[in-house]
């Protein structure tokens, strides 16, 4: 894994303000993944910022759930972050 470029990609059930000091879980999401980047860390992999879409719960009654359009938006996010990264071929 050597200098590898290694991220995470992560759907997250809730929306991106309950990932705070103050939210639902008291942490960021980047702080809960810590432990994928200290392992990586240890493999000498060239660990990157995570890739995250908010509110992908898929419960119908849930009241935040994610619309189409930012799931669209997403997408297009997630490509456009991939490219940057070096990661698409």
């Amino acid at each position: 894994m050597k200098n590898k470029k290694v991220t995470l990609a992560v759907s997250a059930g809730i929306k991106k303000a309950d990932y705070c000091q103050t939210g639902k879980y008291q942490s960021t999401l980047e702080e809960i993944l810590k432990p994928f980047e200290l392992i990586m860390n240890y493999v000498h992999a060239d660990y990157q910022q995570i890739f995250a879409i908010y509110g992908a719960n898929n419960e119908p009654d849930y009241p935040d759930k994610i619309t189409l359009n930012e799931i669209n938006k997403s997408a297009e996010d997630y490509v456009n972050w991939m490219n940057r990264l070096g990661m698409l071929i």
